[in-house]
């Protein structure tokens, strides 16, 4: 968890520089600070589109994650979330010209919320055709048991 809240932190501090940045290039007038944030979190962070269901006691997550490399995926989970993370690298061959280009590198970074506790012990993973579909079943939910206090 340290490493994952460092790396939160340095995205933060990345952002928050290039949204003064931006604040600046706009002639540092007031009033579009969520605007300057915005853009430069878009800037930053690539976040894929998710889906996550339920059914039979078992999340499904799935994240269209193209161009990136499986082995470059860092996937971390606990009962509570899951984080997805990869370092995308675009560079251009030499010799081509360029004529347009959307991509660019970055940082990719999203973090699922699962509405209740799953079994982490349990997931199961595949990644496919640009697609990450992850299985998580649901935690069980906790039996009652009796503790004995000792006397004092």
């Amino acid at each position: 968890r340290e490493s994952v809240l460092e790396e939160l932190e340095a995205l933060q501090r990345q952002i928050t520089e290039r949204a003064f940045e931006i604040f600046n290039r706009r002639g540092a007038s007031f009033g579009r600070a969520l605007d300057d944030w915005l853009s430069a979190e878009r800037e930053a962070i690539w976040k894929p589109p998710v889906e996550l269901c339920e059914k039979d006691d078992e999340f499904l997550v799935e994240a269209a994650l193209a161009g990136v490399d499986p082995k470059h995926l860092d996937v971390q989970i606990t009962s509570e979330e899951l984080l997805l993370s990869a370092d995308i690298a675009h560079l251009h061959r030499p010799g081509e010209k360029i004529h347009m280009c959307e991509f660019g590198p970055g940082k990719m970074f999203r973090v699922v919320r699962f509405p209740r506790r799953i079994d982490p012990d349990n997931v199961r993973a595949d990644y496919r055709d640009g697609l990450l579909r992850l299985w998580a079943p649901a935690a069980k939910e906790g039996e009652a048991r009796q503790v004995k206090i000792a006397a004092a």
